[in-house]
């Protein structure tokens, strides 16, 4: 159980090792105070130190540096930290270094647990069964902050989370007769302890992220495309998959029918056909700026929901067709919208990437214009079921508070079991 602590701390310093590279202004400047406060260390530690695992076993060693690093990187650890510390304080303090339960001796001749004959076993797990959630969920945080910090933007001191719950501190001031971002510039320059310098590029992000700036109430359009040119498009793959027959596939019950080979195949031959029109009516009237944000809706709609995957979506298809087009290269581009055309979901999908970028005003137009009100997946957007921006902040804040709660009830269990005892 020791060695299993160990080696998930060990891991965990892996994560922050990763994440340090995205706070190295914040931590070189913690270096930097420690420099001042002891010359002596000057030429001789790093932003980041290194942890020779192989040879380190001392787990307030590994902790400690946990506890001093952790939240330089990232506040989300600050929580963390003050929920683990008493485990690892507890366990180090009976077994810091993996000896205790292996010898029945230290290198001095010292007996082991002298002073703790009897360990109560129903207390130890409940203890465990706690510790081991918390260091999951631990694990699970640094892992998800690893790609969050590869799409998000930042700033020196703001992580995607605190640019979050700061847009929702500047949010209060909406409705004040003034632009929000004025009224809210000094209470959360102290709130979050940053510069002018910051808060100007807190605002920025927060505006232009529009996966969450509708805490700020505002609504989002494409880059290139409006709802004209979405309605055309729309039409063309009317012709192909005819609404009224997706949003009947949603609300009546399976019927059989008796099925003819022959009308069958010309039915498959009179499809073809007007797919074929139909792609050729999309390379024509659409131009291939919105083709390529149109099937970036669609490819974002099921990845995790951050900015920078979205923008990236969309420069790669930009870039793919821009070649087609410079070449000329016709075949190409029908290719490349005849591989969406095949897609069952690419209806559901592109307005779904279009609400998790909050353009539901427009979502809600075309939704009105093909009467799709009545299927399913629109209920979950109406209802906020998808994944949205702000879903893995929800899910730090509850799990959290869970954790909290766990915590609180262990140490119930564990008083209980000891007076029985």
């Amino acid at each position: 159980m020791r060695h299993a602590v160990e080696l998930q701390l060990k891991k965990v310093w892996k994560d922050l090792s990763i994440l340090a590279k995205y706070r190295k202004v914040r931590l070189t400047d913690h270096k930097n105070d420690k420099i001042k406060a002891s010359l002596t260390l000057r030429g001789k530690i790093k932003y980041f130190p290194d942890l020779d695992e192989a040879s380190t076993h001392d787990l307030r060693i590994i902790w400690n540096l946990i506890e001093e690093y952790a939240p330089l990187i990232d506040t989300r650890f600050i929580k963390l930290i003050g929920i683990l510390t008493p485990f690892i304080n507890d366990i180090a303090e009976m077994d810091s270094t993996g000896q205790t339960f292996r010898y029945p001796a230290s290198n001095e001749s010292q007996v082991h647990l002298d002073d703790t004959p009897l360990i109560n076993i129903e207390i130890l797990k409940v203890r465990f069964t706690n510790l081991v959630k918390v260091l999951k969920f631990l694990e699970e945080v640094s892992e998800e902050m690893i790609y969050e910090y590869s799409w998000s933007s930042i700033t020196n001191n703001l992580s995607h989370f605190d640019i979050i719950q700061a847009t929702y501190h500047t949010a209060d001031f909406l409705g004040y007769g003034a632009p929000y971002y004025k009224v809210a510039k000094v209470s959360t320059l102290k709130k979050f302890n940053i510069s002018s310098n910051e808060y100007s590029q807190l605002i920025k992000i927060s505006a232009k992220d529009k996966t969450i700036n509708h805490i700020l109430n505002i609504d989002n359009q494409p880059e290139y495309l409006d709802f004209r040119t979405l309605v055309s498009f729309f039409d063309i793959l009317d012709k192909v998959y005819p609404m009224v027959d997706y949003v009947k596939k949603y609300t009546r019950s399976s019927t059989s029918s008796i099925f003819d080979i022959h009308t069958a195949f010309e039915e498959e031959i009179r499809k073809m056909d007007v797919k074929r029109q139909a792609i050729e009516d999309v390379s024509e009237k659409i131009t291939l700026h919105q083709i390529a944000e149109i099937y970036s809706l669609y490819e974002f709609h099921r990845q995790p929901c951050y900015m920078g995957i979205f923008e990236s979506e969309l420069k790669k298809n930009i870039d793919e067709l821009e070649v087609y087009q410079v070449c000329s290269r016709t075949k190409e581009t029908n290719c490349f919208i005849r591989h969406f055309f095949e897609k069952s979901n690419l209806i559901s999908g592109v307005l779904t990437g279009m609400w998790r970028l909050n353009m539901k005003p427009l979502v809600k137009e075309l939704i009105g214009n093909y009467n799709l009100a009545s299927v399913p997946w629109y209920d979950k957007l109406v209802r906020d079921e998808v994944r949205s921006g702000l879903t893995e902040y929800d899910w730090f804040e509850s799990k959290i508070a869970s954790l909290d709660t766990l915590t609180e009830k262990s140490n119930q269990s564990i008083e209980f079991l000891r007076r029985v005892d």
